[in-house]
């Protein structure tokens, strides 16, 4: 398990540095823009390793950046491939305050990233496309409630699982001010 965190905080790192790279090494027409470079970090949730988001925000810290977690807020407990009824696992007290404590000192910004991340579909990977409106707009409610409620941070950055999302999503995202 180390040698795993150690080598994802390592491949972290990489990108990192070689976007930093990239930026100082521009020609003097993009040397005299502003670049904004976002780094996003997908999934944490109760069942993902708090040791290792440490070690990713102790990175963006120790060089002065700031990455955004999409947390997943009640993560479904089987596999989020299998779109039969699961339980789901809201987020522990334990990774609520961590993310509440190095989001206050501005190194994390906290997104939403779907409600469980649970597919409503085997072929195409999506939680929420082909879904009526009240069924979207509930999912994304209740992800927002129990997100916020258990870090006490307002959220408004909505990250879609597999990038998929359609018409509706973004009808319900604006009415819950997404």
């Amino acid at each position: 398990m180390k040698t795993s965190m150690a080598r994802g905080c390592y491949w972290l790192a990489a990108v990192f540095a070689g976007a930093l790279l990239l930026v100082g090494c521009a020609d003097k027409s993009i040397a005299q823009k502003t670049i904004y470079v976002v780094f996003r970090l997908d999934d944490p949730s109760v069942r993902t390793s708090t040791a290792l988001e440490q070690g990713i925000v102790g990175a963006f810290r120790k060089h002065g950046a700031s990455v955004t977690f999409a947390v997943v807020p009640s993560v479904c407990e089987g596999d989020i491939h299998d779109p039969s009824l699961q339980r789901t696992l809201p987020l522990s007290s334990e990774k609520a305050g961590f993310l509440a404590g190095v989001c206050a000192d501005g190194t994390v910004d906290l997104a939403m990233h779907g409600y469980s991340h649970q597919t409503v579909n085997r072929e195409v990977m999506s939680e929420f496309a082909g879904l009526d409106y009240a069924v979207q707009a509930a999912k994304l409610a209740e992800g927002k409630r129990v997100l916020e409620g258990m870090t006490g941070i307002s959220v408004s950055t909505f990250v879609p699982p597999w990038n998929s999302y359609d018409s509706t999503t973004l009808r319900a995202l604006e009415a819950l001010g997404f």
